[in-house]
């Protein structure tokens, strides 16, 4: 979950899952618009991205 809040009227939203869209060149987050028209942005700190460790059987290596 990720909490979203705009500069202009100060509205916060939670969004779970969120759509990004290029908007006049820029990256923005779809779900974030708020009523006012501006975009929100992400309050909360970026913790990285989660890891997928993928077992040695599920590999597309070919077997000699």
């Amino acid at each position: 979950m990720a909490k979203y809040q705009c500069s202009n009227c100060n509205a916060t939203r939670d969004l779970h899952k969120t759509t990004l869209v290029v908007v006049n060149g820029k990256a923005e987050t779809k779900e974030a618009l708020c009523e006012c028209g501006t975009y929100m942005q992400n309050i909360e700190e970026f913790k990285g991205f989660a890891t997928v460790i993928r077992p040695a059987s599920d590999t597309n290596h070919s077997k000699k």
